[in-house]
This record gives C-alpha cells, structure tokens and sequence, in this order.
C-alpha cells in the first residue's frame, strides 16, 4: 500500500519542539546547523500546502542550579519538547565533565514524553542519564573503546550512522547532525518533505552507515619500538608482501615473539594489520588516482584484485567503484 506524508506523521504541532542543548564544550556549528535545518523543513511545509505547521527550535543552556532557555523560534506558549538532543562535543569524552543539573532535566523530560537524542560524543551526555542501558547505541568510531569501558551496558553498534530505539536516537559522527536532523524531519513530517528539505540544502538523505568511514588502523601510539619498526617496514615494503621471517630479520626478535608483541601493542596479527594496511592503502589510491584497480592491488602485494575487492567490501561497506564515486577527491576527478 503506498502512504502519504499525512498517514505517517502527527500534525499537532504542539508536538514539535526540539530542545537543542548547550553542554560544556559541545559543538556550537552542530546547534546552529540543527536549528537551520529544522528551520528550512518550517519553510519547506509552508511550500508543500502546510503553512499551519511548524517545528518550534528552542536552545537550553545549563548552570551549577538549572537548564534554561536561551532562545525560542516560536515564543508565546509553555515548552513541552517532543525531542531533546545532545549536540557533538569540540572535546575527547576523557576531558568531558558530568553536569548533574543536565542529567535531571533530560529525564524530566523523557518522563514528559521527550525523545532523547544525541550525535558522536553527546551520546557519552546522554548515556549519563542510564537510559541507554541494554539499548541499541552507536558513537563517533574513534571513541568506542572509551565508550564501552565507561557504560559496559549499552549495546554499541558503531558501524551505523543514526540508530533509532523509539524513546532514544543516538548518531555517529561530528557531521552526522545532518543525518539525525533529516531523520527528525522524516519522523515528524514525512518522507516527501525530508526529502525536499534535503535537495533545499543540497545534501544527501541521511546515511545508513559509518562503516566507510571508520579509520581501520590502530594507533602507532604505543610504547614498543619492535612492534613500531615491524609496522614501519610493512608501510614501506608493502608491495612485496614480506613474510613473518622477514619482519622478525629486520627487528631481530622471534617469530613468535614478535607476533606476541604486535598482538599486545596494536590488538591485530601482523596478518589483520598487513591486510588493514592495504586495504587502506588502496582506498586511498582509489580516492586520490585515477589508476585501475588491478594496477592498485598490485601495488599493495595482491595478485589477484579479487581478493582485495572483497575485503574492500567487507570492511567499509563499499565496493571499489562506490568507493571511488563517493571519495574521489578534485585533484583525482581532474587526471
């Protein structure tokens, strides 16, 4: 059965307000960018035939004693926010500080009716709360390990970009506030003005994933100069895929013992890092060149690109030509 924006969305207006809150630190593009965003679906409303229907924007700032309103698209009447939302922070959750006042009043809120929402590192804000506790959550890809040690209890699940339980909505990424607000859009009002709102702002509806975006990697912050000099000699002698007796000759270790200490230091094999290593290498060439595909994997020790096609694949999500479409910077397109 094909339905309508009228079938699927609540028309009282009086439902529509997204509290957008301003915590310590967080990212003040994400809280203008968000009130935009809710602003032109207003407009695109009024386009469409729906000029009696609005979404309210309101914006909350915390002290020591309360939470309170520091700006109101549509003034006059009492606050009931159908959503609230925890913006991105500008600092790593380590240094975040927990505001008790804040916590109280989102789950006033919830107990009024509100959605709690929050994108990349304001889902560590609202997991404050507890309401994330054996619930569906994603965060920004470089925060999960702090994530999971902090709130064990939260099923995590970083590899999307906007994950919606109903009653909490939590998103990827420092730029994601676009996805969730679109998401927002679409929930309240409807696909066909979603969608309107998104060609208005010459952006793409909101992305299922974060999976292509997510760095493969781990840090070469550790401690172990072996294990940074074995990591140095695959970066620089990819091409010719050098063996485990080769690596353990360069750094003068055990076999073994090497691939204990690379374990330990990067939390991969030396083969899952090797295999990492090029498959990055070669999403960058994808990116950044306009060579064949069978000329990239070669030059990253493959062969046979079939291979490589599918673990490209099955690491972000993308096949190599989507990889290319999606990444492919100027310099590249201009070969």
């Amino acid at each position: 059965m094909v339905t309508s924006d009228s079938d699927e969305v609540d028309h009282d207006t009086r439902s529509r307000e997204i509290a957008i809150v301003q915590y310590p630190d967080c990212q003040l593009a994400a809280v203008y960018g968000l009130t935009d965003v809710f602003r032109i679906a207003t407009e695109q409303l009024a386009l469409a035939g729906r000029s009696n229907e609005h979404i309210r924007v309101s914006h909350w700032v915390w002290s020591e004693e309360a939470v309170t309103c520091s700006y109101d698209s549509h003034p006059g009447t009492p606050h009931k926010p159908s959503h609230v939302l925890f913006p991105p922070s500008l600092i790593p959750p380590e240094r975040m500080s927990t505001v008790r006042a804040l916590r109280d009043w989102a789950l006033e809120q919830r107990h009024n009716g509100a959605t709690l929402c929050a994108l990349c590192a304001g889902v560590f804000v609202l997991a404050e709360t507890g309401v994330l506790e054996r619930r569906h959550a994603t965060t920004h890809w470089a925060f999960v390990d702090e994530f999971k040690k902090r709130f064990p209890g939260v099923l995590l699940d970083a590899e999307q970009m906007v994950i919606d339980e109903g009653d909490v909505v939590t998103a990827a990424g420092i730029m994601a506030w676009l996805d969730l607000g679109l998401s927002i859009v679409e929930s309240m009002l409807g696909p066909s003005i979603m969608l309107r709102t998104a060609k208005f702002m010459i952006a793409d509806a909101p992305r299922s994933q974060q999976l292509p975006y997510i760095e493969l990697l781990p840090s070469t912050e550790h401690h172990d100069e072996v294990v940074r000099l074995a990591q140095q000699t695959l970066d620089l002698e990819l091409a010719s895929a050098p063996s485990l007796a080769h690596l353990a000759n360069v750094t003068a270790t055990h076999p073994r013992t090497l691939q204990r200490r690379f374990l330990q230091a990067t939390g991969l094999s030396i083969t899952q890092y090797a295999q990492r290593l090029r498959i990055e290498r070669a999403t960058y060439a994808l990116a950044t060149t306009q060579d064949s595909f069978e000329k990239i994997a070669h030059s990253v020790g493959y062969d046979d690109p079939t291979t490589l096609r599918r673990l490209i694949r099955r690491e972000t999500g993308l096949s190599p030509a989507e990889h290319r479409r999606k990444f492919s910077t100027a310099s590249a397109t201009a070969q």
